[in-house]
């Protein structure tokens, strides 16, 4: 099932009048999973041209993410052991192809943040350079475990920057978008001390709306 993402979706009148669509944080993921639940599919149309006004400054966009970010939390504590329940149920069913939905959605909310997966790639890349360094210098017997851990580390983050620049070749993205990696650095690290404030309960409980551009 390709998934709800906010811009941009397209509903029979019937699955509406089946299914309820909430106000919570994340309505539309939650709509996504109420519809795995019952069995049916988002499918996605590569032809189909959506504009959307987004906020261009990390400020603007704060509340925004936020309110994604506790989303995403809220609907793998509420939905993740349901749809590994029911995959399970169809396995035993023999319902292979439900099995693989539920599971498939449940798989997508369990997979961290791709900017989580990058920050924490480059805390165990530092922590392998410093044992690496001290292991050089005062403890030469555990330099083979230095070594071989500083490798994986450095593996970890050429695989994602490879993963990164090979999605942005086959989009065939603008020069302007290259440049853009220049401000990731400090969008990772405004996204990591986001996530922990969501992660730890902090400030935004409701929903807030987002600010324009113009406002």
């Amino acid at each position: 099932s390709a998934g709800l993402k906010g811009n941009g979706m397209l509903f029979r009148a019937d699955l509406m009048q089946q299914h309820e669509w909430t106000a919570h944080l994340t309505e539309d993921i939650e709509f996504h999973m109420s519809l795995i639940a019952a069995g049916e599919r988002v499918h996605f149309a590569p032809d189909a041209v959506v504009w959307a006004e987004m906020p261009t400054t990390l400020a603007g966009s704060a509340t925004q993410n936020e309110r994604w970010e506790r989303g995403r939390v809220e609907m793998l504590r509420r939905y993740v052991p349901r749809l590994l329940r029911d995959c399970t149920k169809a396995l035993v069913q023999g319902q292979w192809g439900r099995a693989y939905l539920n599971f498939d959605a449940a798989l997508e909310h369990l997979i961290p943040p791709f900017t989580m997966l990058v920050g924490l790639s480059l805390l165990l890349t530092a922590a392998a350079t410093l044992l690496f360094g001290l292991s050089l210098w005062l403890a030469p017997t555990l330099l083979p475990w230095a070594v071989t851990t500083l490798a994986l580390a450095l593996f970890l983050v050429l695989g994602q920057t490879l993963y990164v620049m090979a999605g942005l070749k086959l989009a065939k993205a603008p020069k302007s978008i290259y440049k853009a990696l220049l401000h990731a650095p400090a969008f990772m690290f405004w996204k990591l001390v986001l996530y922990g404030r969501v992660l730890t309960g902090r400030q935004q409980k409701g929903w807030i709306r987002t600010a324009r551009n113009e406002e």
